[in-house]
Order: C-alpha cells, then structure tokens, then sequence
C-alpha cells in the first residue's frame, strides 16, 4: 500500500536547523504517521468480524439447537455496524450450525466458516407446511411462487462472499435428503429450497466451499452481475433431478474455475429466462460473458446445457 498520501511536501520533513518562528512545520515524522494509519487500521479490519458464537448472539453449533435467529442477527447487526463491510464468522472447527429458515444475506458482507465447520439446513416439506408456507421477504422466489426460499438468498445486494477455509470440510449442507422421495419410487412433488440464490446482485463471490444435499438446484444467480465461483464442490445424489449444480440464470460477467460438480441433473445449466412472480413475465434478460475453467464435472442428465 502506498502511504504517500499522509504526506505533504515530504522534502520539507527534514531540516538542518529549527524552521523560523511563523513558518510551516513539517509535523511529526512521517514513519510516525504510517505507524498511526497501520494501527487504525488494524483496528478497523478485527472490529468489523462478528462471530456468532460470541455474546449477543451465542450460536451452539451442535447441529441440534436451531441456530437460523442467532446467525441472522449476526448479519443484521454486524451489517448496521459496519455498513460498509462486515465479516461474519462460522467459527469451528468440529461445528455444524443447523437452521430452520432462509439466512438472507446483505449488502458488503463476507460469510466466513472455519475448516471442519458446516452449515445445515434443517428445513423439510412437513416444517414448510407447518409454517403455512413460510417464505423469507427478503429473498427471491424465483420460479417457485409458492415453494420455500432458498436457504441463504438475497435481492438487490452487492459485494458478497461467502467463503470456507477448506474447500473440502468447509460445508453448505443443503438438507436435501427430505425433498428427494424414494430412489426409483415416489418423489415428494415439492421442489425443496435452492441452496444459494440471489436476485438481482452484483459482485459475488463463492470460494472453497462444498455445497452438498440441496433441495432444489444448488447454486442460483438471477439477474446477477460480476459473479466468481472457485474452488467449489456442488455433490447431489446421482439418482435426484432438480438439483442442478451450477445455474447461473439472466446473468453478466461469470467466472467458474477450479471447481468439481457432481449431481444428479444438469451439473451446469446457462439460462435466460423469467420468475414466477407477477408482473415479471416481460424481463427478457440474456445471459452473457459466462467463462469456465478447470472444472470436472459428472452428471446423470447432461454434463452443461444452455437454456431459453
């Protein structure tokens, strides 16, 4: 970083005798001002992570209390803090944080989870139906009117990341297992919530994560620009359709590299389409600018497809 800036006319800061009385003073030493700027800003950078098990919002991490209003919170109130820029930590290792409800997510925030460290949604066809339907307002519905929303969603947010330690133990876990039915037998007929969905963003980023087990397609941008998949793992069951890998849907300036998808339908799947939601039927937005790199990917359907 250039330091410059703290600095006015810095070949006056030295002189070889005292400036005369009235004169302008060069001030304290410049090495003094880069060590005040360094403090300040060490301080901003610990100040802005909130982790959800500190007080006030005393996560478990058990996967057995119901986390969703604790890590929620989290977001909400670190966010109103640190508007423009929050970290909110899943903090491990050995941890899984189980919720019951859609995470919405917000505007400059980094999600971090810890190696060893999960998150599980708990949300199942009979809990959604015991909640009448219970959507979150502040995330998409996308093609789902009626359906559940997804698990961590948003709408019209930007700079956003949510990012592992390890691509390998830092997990999404999408609780699918209740949507998908019998193997060869009769399926729920509901499609479960997508694992990450947002609408209408920009400036997104995934990184060494496992996404695993979604109800629905996994990964869901919609009307979303500058979005960055990398060092992911998406991993559905062989035998379930609808749980599409990597969808990015009406979007602009997409980068997937470095990635393994392994699904039981499309493992990627390039739409331009429309939502169910009223009065969207006349967005005809293109999808473009969609670049992929070094990633494997295994499907049951088809390996990529583009879709109208």
């Amino acid at each position: 970083m250039n330091w410059d800036f703290f600095c006015v006319e810095p070949h006056r800061l030295s002189h070889s005798s005292p400036p005369p009385a009235g004169s302008w003073s060069p001030g304290p030493p410049l090495r003094v001002l880069r060590m005040l700027a360094l403090s300040i800003w060490n301080s901003i950078l610990s100040s802005n992570v909130c982790d959800v098990r500190s007080s006030p919002w005393n996560a478990i991490g058990d996967n057995k209390t119901d986390d969703s209003s604790a890590i929620q919170a989290a977001i909400d109130s670190c966010h109103a803090a640190y508007p423009l820029g929050a970290i909110v930590r899943l903090t491990g290792p050995h941890a899984t944080y189980r919720v019951t409800a859609s995470i919405a997510l917000t505007s400059n925030l980094t999600l971090e989870l810890d190696a060893n460290t999960g998150l599980f949604s708990a949300v199942t066809p009979q809990s959604f139906n015991r909640t009448n339907g219970t959507q979150n307002a502040r995330c998409p519905t996308s093609y789902w009117q009626h359906g559940p929303t997804g698990v961590l969603c948003g709408t019209n947010i930007t700079n956003v990341a949510i990012v592992g330690a390890d691509m390998n133990t830092s997990v999404l876990d999408g609780g699918g297992w209740p949507w998908y039915g019998v193997p060869g037998g009769k399926q729920v007929g509901l499609q479960g919530p997508r694992l990450f969905e947002l609408q209408w963003s920009s400036n997104i980023t995934l990184s060494h994560l496992t996404f695993q087990f979604s109800g629905g397609w996994t990964v869901h941008p919609q009307f979303c620009s500058g979005v960055l998949a990398e060092h992911i793992r998406i991993l559905n069951p062989r035998f379930q359709g609808n749980t599409d890998g990597f969808d990015p849907d009406s979007c602009t300036d997409v980068v997937l590299r470095d990635s393994i998808i392994d699904t039981g339908d499309d493992a990627i799947s390039i739409k331009s389409g429309n939502s169910s939601v009223p009065g969207s039927k006349h967005i005809q937005m293109p999808s473009n600018r969609i670049h992929i790199y070094r990633t494997k990917i295994l499907s049951r359907a088809s390996n990529a497809c583009a879709n109208a």
